[in-house]
């Protein structure tokens, strides 16, 4: 923690010379979250876990003119880990870069579990963008990443990556390139190198929209094995919209994607083509998509299938009254099933779930929310880690502004999940959650 440490010291030493009057603001927060989960053993025998939570957090900001320092400390403990992490950015307006922005970063874990693996981590990045004129404008963005382990453990790996990217956008378009790699020490995880170019039109006129992208990506492993392969994807995206009449926009939605992996079995292509209605200026929005994937070769766990999407969702919300629903539908058709020697394997794989969303304002001060979520999934091979399933869970949460300085939060939320096959994992969970923070 000593590199936090200084990061606090730089922070005093930059503010301590600058020079002119600072605008000075902050918030200060704490919250926590217990949940009691209840479970039951292959025998029938029930047992209670507990889990606890709990995260503080300071952020600091000064303002001059066209300068900006933001200084931020987080903290999470739970029975797992001891998290800490100190951040430092400074925002310059008119640089010879455009608006620009350094940042740097320190973190610190320590596994309180039989395991050990404390570990230390750190960031730097810089974040410009460059305006030619309202429409024209260019983006730059790098950082450098470490991650190391505190004690040797020849299962883990420290390692460090870092990225560039570019992005220029003129009037409608914009072109991106970005290259990023990660260099780890010995172990499973080979070093890795990878780059991306896209291109994209966003035209918004007045009765249609075209938002399409093309995109190239290449990944190379120093040392490529069948799960690290080298790859090369093509991808194209397409969403095309028309206004027949006010409060109704028709879209046209459809995607390919081709992969090209060194080890042919990762090897595949993917289309998709479909429909998007928006109603009443988006409070009613349906779409649905059919898509095909196929592998180059076949095996259990890369199966060519046909997907079946459809989407349903509808908002509506007055003064003080909000609701939002949901429903997300996906079948995805087994081509062959004949590459698995299961008994009892299926030709499909079936997802659904619903979600309800209810919001009302009794005041400034005073808000509520409740919500309800159901999900039901089923595998075309079932075993313990892909076991199906029904999930309900409901939650109820309260939010109190006080003369807009302290917000409190409360919410409370039940979560039951049972499987058709393994019922031994069935659970029961109910979880509190609060926080308070205060703005200065």
């Amino acid at each position: 923690m000593k590199k936090i440490y200084l990061l606090a010291v730089f922070y005093i030493i930059i503010t301590s010379l600058a020079f002119g009057k600072w605008n000075f603001s902050g918030e200060l927060s704490l919250g926590g979250e217990a949940t009691l989960k209840e479970y039951k053993d292959i025998y029938g025998n029930s047992f209670n876990e507990q889990d606890y939570f709990g995260e503080g957090e300071l952020f600091i900001n000064l303002n001059q003119e066209n300068k900006n320092i933001s200084f931020n400390i987080w903290t999470n403990v739970d029975e797992y880990y001891n998290e800490r992490e100190m951040r430092l950015n400074y925002n310059i307006g008119n640089s010879f870069l455009g608006n620009l922005n350094l940042g740097i970063m320190a973190g610190d874990m320590d596994d309180i579990t039989e395991n050990d693996d404390d570990s230390n981590n750190y960031e730097g990045s810089i974040y410009s963008t460059y305006y030619f004129n309202d429409n024209s404008y260019l983006i730059m963005d790098g950082d450098i990443y470490f991650y190391k382990y505190k004690k040797y453990n020849p299962d883990l790996q420290n390692y460090y990556n870092s990225s560039f990217s570019t992005t220029m956008v003129i009037n409608d378009f914009d072109f991106n390139i970005n290259v990023k790699n990660h260099d780890y020490e010995e172990g499973n995880v080979p070093d890795d190198f990878e780059y991306n170019f896209s291109a994209g039109c966003n035209l918004y006129k007045k009765n249609y929209i075209i938002n399409s992208y093309i995109s190239f990506n290449k990944k190379d492993y120093m040392k490529p094995t069948e799960d690290y392969s080298d790859y090369n994807n093509y991808n194209i995206q397409l969403r095309s919209g028309y206004s027949f009449m006010d409060g109704f926009i028709l879209y046209y939605l459809g995607e390919y994607s081709l992969e090209k992996a060194d080890f042919e079995i990762n090897s595949y292509n993917y289309w998709s083509s479909g429909i998007e209605m928006n109603i009443f200026r988006n409070p009613i929005v349906v779409s649905a998509i059919y898509g095909q994937k196929r592998y180059k070769e076949e095996s259990e766990s890369r199966t060519s299938y046909d997907n079946y999407n459809i989407d349903l969702n509808w908002s509506y919300w007055l003064d003080k009254f909000s609701i939002y629903l949901s429903n997300i539908f996906e079948l995805q058709k087994i081509k062959d099933i004949s590459t698995t020697d299961y008994p009892e394997a299926k030709n499909s794989n079936y997802f659904n779930s619903s979600n309800i969303l209810l919001s009302y304002n009794f005041s400034r001060k005073f808000a509520a929310n409740l919500e309800g979520f159901f999900a039901i999934a089923k595998y075309y091979i079932e075993d313990e880690m892909n076991s199906n399933y029904k999930q309900y869970n409901s939650s109820i949460g309260f939010t109190y502004n006080f003369y807009y300085k302290y917000i409190l939060k409360l919410d409370l939320e039940y979560d039951i999940v049972r499987y058709e096959t393994y019922k031994e994992n069935d659970e029961n969970r109910f979880g509190i959650s609060t926080s308070v923070s205060y703005s200065f």
